[in-house]
């Protein structure tokens, strides 16, 4: 396991994950938020 961690595998893993954790908290924020700004911001 310690091995793992030495190797550039981590970086990967670390930025993978904080892309997830990035794309799971702009999904909830906008699914709270965006019915708000559904009438005065066009969307997709």
């Amino acid at each position: 396991m310690s091995a793992l961690l030495r190797t550039p595998a981590r970086r990967r893993v670390a930025r993978t994950l904080a892309i997830a954790a990035v794309s799971a908290a702009v999904g909830l924020v906008g699914s709270q938020v965006g019915p708000v700004f559904d009438e005065g911001i066009p969307r997709g």
